[in-house]
């Protein structure tokens, strides 16, 4: 259904609780659509810490015990509203930087491809190089540069020419021309790290 996507893996969840109303069968009716990004290859390169990659399915874990599918102060269930297109799937059979540069395509496809559906693209990684191909497949949907803010000690805007890895997004999306430089905040930049 989502290009370059498995299956998700969730956790038991209990019954009543708000995950154990997230669609994996289809994304009729839903709005939100959560699309894992188990990838670290971009943090790897920058020599950072790997462990991103267990991003989605750490937060599936946290949200199988989030509480109930009911929102007390609209009085309505949340019931069907998220679908869970499931994982892209990265590339791993190339150098490092090529990979890298494969699963960001695949992510801007499968991204894209849930955008062309009416879904907003909630999506849990990996590495914050995958800001890139998250936000240029919406500003290729929108048609225009997108605005942003980018909640972090690191600005991310290392030039992906010479020092491809996690520290890309930003410099590259607004070189490319899918970010608006003036619509875009960057908040916690830390005074060592930049």
């Amino acid at each position: 259904m989502v290009p370059h996507t498995t299956p998700p893996i969730w956790p038991s969840v209990r019954p009543g609780r708000f995950a154990s109303t997230i669609r994996r069968d289809s994304a009729n009716g839903c709005r939100i659509a959560l699309l894992g990004l188990p990838d670290d290859t971009g943090v790897r390169l920058n020599s950072g810490r790997p462990g991103a990659s267990d991003g989605p399915r750490a937060f599936r874990a946290a949200l199988a015990a989030f509480g109930t599918d009911f929102d007390a102060p609209d009085s309505q269930s949340l019931a069907g509203v998220v679908f869970d297109a499931g994982d892209v799937k990265p590339v791993e059979d190339s150098s490092p930087i090529e990979s890298m540069q494969a699963t960001h395509e695949r992510v801007t496809e499968a991204a894209l491809a849930l955008h062309e559906r009416g879904l907003i693209v909630f999506a849990v990684g990996g590495g914050h190089d995958l800001s890139f191909p998250t936000i240029r497949a919406l500003s290729r949907h929108t048609g225009a540069a997108v605005g942003g803010v980018n909640v972090d000690p690191h600005l991310d805007v290392r030039d992906p020419k010479t020092e491809p890895g996690s520290g890309i997004p930003f410099r590259a999306l607004i070189e490319g021309g899918y970010l608006d430089p003036e619509r875009f905040v960057e908040y916690g930049a830390g005074r060592f790290t930049n």
